[in-house]
């Protein structure tokens, strides 16, 4: 039913339009004038003694201005016709239509996407890995940092944080350096690259982290002391322990001194040093 209203409305529309062509046509004949007239010579009238018959403006317009039969036969035909009317090239692009590259005629131009970005080649030098991962803030010790992968030059130098460092080659695929302790002394995240000595722009490698730990805490507090005894009160349980000098705590910890104002402890798997001073218990 709605589809029927819908298209007895666009015929009514089309009529509309076609009632307006109609008066215009008849308004711009009776608005341009008479024909010219011709000479005499030329008339048929004078080829064939018949006398001119009298022509304005009215009766150019009634001759051009469709009949009264005609504008009748003309609207039933309409009527008649049934086929939906097809408003493609006026209508408002719907989402995902394809309307041309520029989209609707009436929206804002919107400039297509710029291309991606070509894929860079893979570095010359590829790294897999380096050994240690990682380092402990604070150990009072070098270590030697072993770096594998390949296509490494024969002047082929490590790098850490951007930094150059004395390179040694062992094979095609290893190469080492070593850490000093005060080149990881602060826990941070640094990178490992190797490049080229005498062209790195050309040569050069993958980034591969190198992780710097915070250094232990020791998870007690010292409380009090009697004699040559320590009391410390454990971290979460608040159980106390009572130490003195040499001894372990949680088998880690190593007291190296007991004063009253604080302990000297050695951490004994990284031989990191740490002073606790004595906090007063709450009573």
């Amino acid at each position: 039913m709605a589809k029927a209203s819908s298209s007895e409305k666009n015929k009514k529309i089309i009529l509309a339009v076609l009632l307006l062509a109609a008066v215009g046509i008849a308004i711009w004949n009776f608005t341009r004038g008479p024909e010219p007239r011709r000479p005499a010579a030329n008339r048929p009238e004078a080829r064939t003694g018949a006398q001119p018959s009298p022509r304005g403006p009215a009766q150019e317009q009634a001759r051009s201005a469709p009949t009264a039969n005609q504008q009748e036969a003309l609207y039933q035909q309409m009527l008649a016709d049934t086929s939906p009317l097809n408003f493609s090239l006026i209508s408002v692009r719907s989402e995902g239509a394809k309307v041309g590259p520029r989209g609707n005629i009436f929206a804002f131009y919107v400039p297509p996407p710029p291309p991606p970005a070509p894929t860079p080649p893979p570095p010359p030098i590829a790294l897999q890995m380096v050994q240690p991962q990682s380092a402990v803030a604070g150990t009072p010790r070098n270590i030697t940092l072993t770096v594998t992968g390949q296509g490494f030059p024969q002047d082929a130098q490590i790098l850490m944080d951007g930094r150059p460092k004395e390179t040694k080659r062992l094979n095609e695929t290893t190469v080492a350096t070593e850490v000093t302790a005060a080149e990881y002394s602060s826990a941070r995240n640094t990178t490992v690259e190797v490049k080229s000595q005498s062209d790195p722009v050309k040569f050069y490698s993958n980034p591969i982290p190198f992780i710097i730990q915070p250094a232990p805490e020791p998870p007690f507090r010292y409380v009090g002391r009697f004699g040559e005894n320590g009391l410390f009160e454990m971290g979460g349980t608040k159980e106390h322990t009572r130490k003195k000098r040499g001894d372990l705590i949680q088998g880690v910890w190593r007291i190296d001194s007991i004063t009253d104002q604080a302990v000297e402890l050695t951490n004994t798997t990284y031989n990191i040093k740490k002073r606790i001073p004595m906090v007063e218990k709450a009573r």
